[in-house]
């Protein structure tokens, strides 16, 4: 395995803590309607 790979560094465009901005305002309201009902119904899977 080469010794210039490493899995564990943050993404160039993620912060320290691995999260990255969303851009909400970019999302129509259709877009938010679509994710509250996928996440509403996988959540009742768990």
């Amino acid at each position: 395995m080469a010794n210039d790979t490493h899995v564990l560094s943050t993404p160039p465009e993620g912060a320290p803590d691995w999260t990255i901005p969303q851009n909400w305002a970019d999302y129509t309201a259709e877009d938010h309607a679509t994710w509250d009902t996928l996440f509403a119904r996988q959540s009742k899977l768990l």
